[in-house]
């Protein structure tokens, strides 16, 4: 048993040291020869090179973009306020709380994603956990098990400019 399971370790070692050898040969360029772009999600290269994290192999809805006047994600908290199963009725809900969610602080982003087999609501982007906290009993009242959370988070633009300024 031991054996068989060293086995199949190593041969995923090796799939995945030729899935990077692949990948620079077909990057090559070669006079005479057309060129290859290689088109991948970024979470991909981020596997390859050993900086996985689970934060960014999470599914989100739509189109996984910026918002608009936001720079890229660091980890910070959000405010969870739905937490389902897979079903439809799930989804429907999570984005009916959602809408619930901009209605009590429009002012925050809110965030409807899936990560199998959930569906998830969570509210906000803050860096710091007192910031959250001042949100969390307003938002409460949507549902008693709404709670802070560690998630990746959009940092605005204007944040940015004073964290390079310290």
């Amino acid at each position: 048993m031991k054996r068989l399971l060293f086995l199949l370790m190593f041969a995923g070692m090796g799939a995945i040291l030729h899935a990077q050898n692949i990948r620079e040969d077909l990057e090559t360029d070669v006079e005479g020869q057309g060129s290859v772009m290689l088109i991948q999600d970024e979470r991909l290269d981020a596997i390859l090179e050993g900086n996985f994290e689970r934060e960014e192999a999470k599914v989100h809805t739509g189109v996984k973009t910026t918002p608009k006047g936001k720079s890229d994600r660091v980890l910070g908290y959000r405010i969870q306020v739905f937490w389902g199963g897979d079903k439809r009725a799930d989804q429907q809900k999570a984005q009916q709380m959602a809408n619930r969610a901009r209605g009590i602080c429009p002012n925050l982003n809110t965030y409807v994603e899936f990560e199998s087999p959930h569906w998830r609501t969570r509210v906000g982007d803050f860096k710091e956990h007192e910031d959250a906290e001042k949100y969390l009993s307003k938002l409460r009242r949507l549902d008693k098990s709404t709670m802070i959370v560690r998630s990746a988070i959009y940092l605005s633009r204007t944040e940015d400019a004073k964290n390079e300024e310290e």
